[in-house]
């Protein structure tokens, strides 16, 4: 077995043990496609290699599983993930893995599809945690992150101005690349006038978030 296989296996498996507890079904899709990688030939045909080298393929995936679902494309899976009684009993994790399991198989290319996905968990409890960190500074001006940082980080804002990039749950979304050059932008920004990081991100992937902030000044 790949050395490739063994790492998505084990990253799976950390998605899964941090969902366990808010996220059951998605924790049980997580666990048995970690194991399908290993056992399944079908499965790993589709989805080995470098599918599961994208970042948080795992977590992607997922998503792409509960598109079909509320589509109505998987009305057995659906009755799992979506009970119509709030109260009813969690299903088996083996119950909804081998409804989720056909659906690898079947829906092989929409859920490849869903690799290319921007994901976004909104949790507006995060503002909280982020905002004890904005006031640990004097005064701030909220910085855009993502695909126009470059552009804002170009601005030269008034001198008594102190800039903030901040985000929550992103930094796994993106690749090394992504990563060094923001904190490249930061730290060059940083010649001209005062910038800081906050942000509210696992330290590793699978792991809870914590509050972290990088002053660059």
């Amino acid at each position: 077995m790949s050395a490739h296989i063994e790492t998505a296996s084990a990253e799976l498996r950390r998605f899964a043990a941090g969902l366990s507890f808010l996220a059951p079904r998605s924790a049980a899709v997580l666990r048995g496609l970690a194991d399908a990688l290993r056992t399944d030939p079908d499965i790993a045909a589709a989805f080995a290699g470098e599918v599961m080298a994208r970042p948080v393929a795992g977590i992607r995936l997922v998503a792409g599983l509960h598109d079909l679902v509320l589509s109505g494309r998987l009305p057995a899976l659906r009755e799992l993930m979506y009970p119509a009684d709030p109260d009813a009993p969690p299903p088996s994790p083996e119950a909804v893995w081998a409804l989720a399991r056909e659906a690898f198989r079947e829906h092989a290319g929409q859920l490849r599809a869903a690799l290319e996905w921007q994901v976004q968990q909104h949790g507006p409890d995060r503002a909280g945690v982020l905002l004890r960190g904005l006031a640990m500074l004097t005064r701030v001006v909220r910085a855009s992150a993502g695909e126009w940082l470059r552009q804002r980080l170009a601005e030269t804002p008034d001198p008594d101005v102190h800039t903030v990039v901040w985000h929550s749950q992103l930094w796994h979304l993106l690749d090394r690349a992504e990563q060094e050059d923001i904190r490249a932008m930061s730290a060059q920004a940083a010649d001209r006038f005062p910038v800081s990081r906050i942000y509210w991100e696992p330290l590793r992937v699978g792991r809870r978030a914590a509050l972290c902030i990088e002053d660059y000044s």
